[in-house]
């Protein structure tokens, strides 16, 4: 599923610019949070399914925001907790995979712009 650079993706406190999502289903776990880390544990039998959600996106800041700052807001949403998610087509909660925020910078080249990918996992419940 692909969405042009016009579709607004609202994740957490984050308005994002969503270039491509690419969902799949896996085996459900149970999620908790340790520290800032979201430890997944496999109950065996379990049938239930979560949905992951691969985004790429691109960062190019806003009239209130810059992109830093919109960087540095999404950076701190990958805290080991879930936090709602809302694409028009996908509306749960959702967390920021451990290790799964990945900004694709090119050493000390200078940008106008930030493009990145995020794994998202359903957390649904407590």
């Amino acid at each position: 599923m692909s969405y042009s650079d016009n579709n607004i993706t609202v994740f957490g406190t984050c308005g994002l610019n969503i270039v491509s999502i690419t969902p799949t289903k896996i085996a459900a776990t149970v999620k908790q949070t340790l520290g800032k880390v979201m430890a997944k544990h496999s109950i065996p039998g379990r049938s239930a399914l979560d949905i992951r959600l691969e985004l790429r996106g691109i960062m190019y800041g806003t009239a209130s925001e810059t992109k830093d700052e919109q960087r540095a807001k999404l950076i701190s949403l990958q805290n080991g907790t879930k936090h709602h998610y809302s694409d028009g087509e996908h509306i749960a909660s959702m967390a920021i995979e451990n290790d799964g925020l990945v900004f694709d910078d090119a050493g000390e080249k200078v940008h106008n712009h930030y493009t990145y990918s995020i794994s998202l996992i359903q957390w649904e419940g407590e």
